[in-house]
């Protein structure tokens, strides 16, 4: 096998071992968030509060679960930002009262910690470049899933969605920084529509959005490709989304660094959320400064994979 097929193996594999990476350190943060008022400083990376038990009352088959479904991180795949986090969560758990039994917790860190050298055989599969779950930049690196934007840079996914058997439809979007980190977001329900409009609303008020929230340098991602054409070249005024379009590519014309460009569907994971999440809203757009709980766990994952794979640039 050649050595870009070599290279899919290894990025797939992270991929994949990544995701249950994320999905463990998830709900070892969701553990931390159960702790008392009073240590509340814990609280790491999770962005909503919670009610749940101390982690003294965790049935110990939920930690035994994260561990088995964490696999391991590559070496040749800067493995570090993931390792350097887990040994701040172990520093930082060192001030919970013994009366909270962090012991479970530590010790869990450190099997972590110490399963990011290797990566199962069964874990490797062969992923080709043109299968759309890959990607490759100038230099040559893949990327796969959710990506950091430049330092300075905010970009915003959006999505659009319409159930035709409910005569409903909905967009969201997400606001996150060079660091993953959640700024902002919106969902909004939309008068029944079919789901390319409701795509091109989604541009449209992420772009209107971002400028009243005062960024300058915004970069839009959306999995609908029809979408992004449309507000970059524009259409007649007798086109069926005229409106929106024309709405649109009034924010283009603003002072601002602004770009709008596609991504594949596996990249908007946490806007197609909320796109649905809008469903169930009433009529408007809904500001969201911090994401519902289960959209949650998404950003986190897309910060995890986005560490871990070549090109991050988060610091």
């Amino acid at each position: 096998m050649g050595n870009s097929g070599s290279t899919n193996m290894i990025v797939a594999a992270a991929a994949a071992v990544a995701t249950g990476v994320a999905s463990g350190l998830y709900s070892l943060s969701s553990s931390l968030d159960s702790v008392p008022n009073s240590h509340e400083s814990l609280q790491l990376h999770s962005t909503h509060s919670s009610s749940g038990s101390s982690p003294n009352r965790r049935d110990s088959s939920e930690l035994d679960i994260v561990q088995s479904s964490l696999g391991s991180v590559p070496n040749s795949h800067d493995s570090g930002k993931l390792a350097s986090e887990l040994d701040n969560l172990q520093s930082r758990l060192g001030s919970v009262p013994n009366s909270h039994d962090s012991g479970k917790l530590v010790s869990e860190l450190e099997n972590l910690q110490s399963s990011l050298d290797l990566v199962p055989d069964s874990c490797l599969i062969y992923l080709p470049l043109g299968s759309g779950l890959g990607s490759a930049s100038a230099d040559g690196s893949v990327s796969i899933g959710w990506q950091f934007p430049p330092i300075g840079w905010v970009k915003c996914n959006v999505d659009g969605s319409s159930r035709k058997a409910h005569r409903s439809a909905g967009c969201g979007g997400v606001y996150r920084d060079g660091q993953g980190k959640w700024l902002c977001g919106f969902a909004r329900k939309l008068k029944y529509c079919n789901s390319m409009k409701a795509e091109t609303y989604a541009i449209y008020t992420g772009l209107a959005r971002a400028w009243r929230l005062g960024f300058r340098q915004i970069i839009i991602e959306s999995d609908a490709k029809s979408a992004v054409d449309l507000v970059n070249k524009g259409c007649s005024s007798r086109h069926s989304l005229a409106k929106p379009v024309k709405n649109a590519r009034k924010y283009l014309r603003k002072e601002w660094h602004v770009t709008i460009v596609y991504v594949p569907r596996e990249y908007n994971r946490a806007a197609d959320w909320l796109s649905k999440f809008a469903h169930d809203l009433e009529v408007g757009v809904h500001e969201l400064k911090k994401p519902p709980k289960r959209c949650s766990k998404i950003i986190f994952q897309d910060k995890a994979l986005a560490s871990c794979l070549p090109g991050s640039i988060a610091s």
